[in-house]
């Protein structure tokens, strides 16, 4: 569980890093500043790569962790870890689905403000939000076959 512990919380500074990003790309947009697009929207992308990488590292654990405990990786979720292993990681888990939900909130919010910025005029950015997506309350299984590597990033909590 400890190894569990410290992915999920690598997994919160990526997403805190691709917010930062996010909200540095909102600025620009809304400072009406092009030139400086093409380098805001590369940084997001490879916050949300570095993301993508997480979240696989993630999945093959959790994979490891419903094998041994002889159950549907699909069951295995930070709401039923929260609620079922000792402490401290009930407690530990229970903070990083607070956190990830809140977090998620702000992505989406924050995703949805670039896009209506962005409009038809920014074309790259507007293709690297829509690799964007988030999900909450869902099992901390593998990715599903719709998020293969060209398929839109889905953070689940």
């Amino acid at each position: 569980m400890e190894e569990l512990a410290c992915l999920l919380g690598r997994e919160r500074l990526l997403l805190e890093r691709l917010l930062f990003k996010l909200v540095e790309l909102r600025a620009l947009l809304a400072s009406g500043d092009a030139r400086f697009l093409p380098w805001a929207a590369g940084d997001v992308d490879h916050a949300t790569a570095r993301l993508r990488e997480a979240e696989l590292h993630r999945a093959l654990m959790v994979n490891k962790i419903a094998a041994a405990a002889g159950m549907d990786d699909s069951a295995l979720s930070l709401r039923m870890l929260a609620r079922t292993t000792p402490e401290p990681y009930a407690a530990i888990f229970a903070d990083q689905r607070r956190a990830f939900r809140a977090l998620t909130a702000e992505l989406r919010e924050c995703v949805a403000s670039c896009s209506a910025l962005a409009g038809d005029g920014a074309t790259l950015v507007s293709e690297v939000l829509k690799r964007v997506v988030f999900q909450t309350d869902a099992a901390l299984a593998r990715p599903t076959a719709s998020q293969e590597v060209q398929a839109p990033l889905v953070v689940r909590f």
